[in-house]
């Protein structure tokens, strides 16, 4: 299937940060692609809990989608530019959204 509609760059920012692989390695094992990838399937998509937009996360929202343009530029210009600061931002931006903990951010980064 193809993913069409608004919000596209939202989605992608919440497909490409550490909290959704997290939970995909997680609960949805077996979907890998290559080392660092992964095949996202209807059914994971269908229920992966994706905060939708509204006015209290907005700001947010919009700092994603900035971010995700930055690295779409970035790769544009040269496509192994080194984009982790721009990730980085958008994983703190995403737990900002979910509403985590220190100690749970350490969780998902394996750093516990």
């Amino acid at each position: 299937f193809i993913l069409t509609g608004e919000n596209l760059k939202y989605l992608i920012a919440f497909l490409n940060n550490d909290f959704v692989a997290f939970i995909f390695k997680t609960f949805y094992a077996g979907g890998n692609l290559g080392e660092n990838g992964f095949r996202y399937k209807k059914a994971f998509l269908e229920k992966l809990p994706i905060p939708k937009i509204n006015s209290k996360n907005q700001k947010l929202a919009n700092e994603l989608v900035n971010l995700v343009d930055e690295i779409l530029k970035a790769k544009e210009q040269d496509k192994n530019a080194n984009t982790q600061e721009l990730e980085n931002k958008i994983n703190s931006l995403v737990y900002k959204l979910y509403n985590l903990t220190e100690e749970e951010i350490k969780i998902i980064e394996n750093k516990e």
